[in-house]
């Protein structure tokens, strides 16, 4: 009686499906640098072979040496018992895509130079994200007519201002007016301390 009980339960048991493969889905395969590495939207499923599948995501293991400090191209291995997928996940430098200023100083005399001073600015990513800028570490140009040069204003009337980072640019016009000396000696030692601060 017991051989024959043991007999069935071994024919039951060769009767159950056995795993033929497994498949993995929805997946991100691209982060930004900083960005943290994540698996939340990976889907496991298993393929039986009695055609009928089952998702065992929480079953799987994931091994990976995605570094996303660095961009480059990194190789992620999903393990389900005996199996095993792998899928490339790409991190990318993020890009500034668009800059803006507020607080700007728009009234100047011959002389001065461009001051950021009291300014906000906010820079906007391609990943989306928003960051106070550093206005210290920005370009600035300045534009009478035709003509582009850096340093002081060295002529009145409206020039533009054009603040930069890398291929991104912000512009905006300022009104630059004369001096009111009380010499004519105070006049000529303002432009001599002035011509040192424009260059071309």
């Amino acid at each position: 009686l017991l051989v024959g009980l043991f007999a069935v339960i071994v024919a039951a048991c060769s009767d159950l499906p056995t795993l033929e493969s497994i498949s993995i889905e929805g997946q991100d395969v691209e982060f930004y640098v900083g960005e943290e590495f994540n698996t939340n939207d990976l889907v496991v499923t298993a393929k039986l072979s009695d055609a009928t599948t089952k998702v065992v995501t929480d079953q799987a293991e994931v091994s990976h040496n995605v570094d996303t400090t660095l961009a480059g191209t990194y190789t992620v291995t999903v393990t389900y018992k005996n199996l095993s997928e792998t899928y490339d996940v790409t991190v990318i430098a993020d890009q500034l895509v668009n800059f803006t200023i507020e607080g700007l100083i728009t009234e100047y005399k011959i002389g001065q130079e461009v001051s950021l001073e009291g300014a906000t600015a906010t820079e906007s990513y391609q990943s989306g994200k928003e960051v106070a800028a550093d206005l210290a570490s920005y370009n600035i140009v300045l534009k009478a007519g035709e003509e582009e040069y850096t340093g002081a204003f060295n002529k009145i009337g409206a020039h533009t201002v054009t603040i930069s980072k890398g291929e991104v640019v912000y512009s905006y016009e300022v009104t630059v007016s004369a001096n009111i000396y009380s010499s004519i000696e105070a006049a000529v030692n303002a432009g001599k301390a002035n011509a040192n601060k424009v260059s071309k």
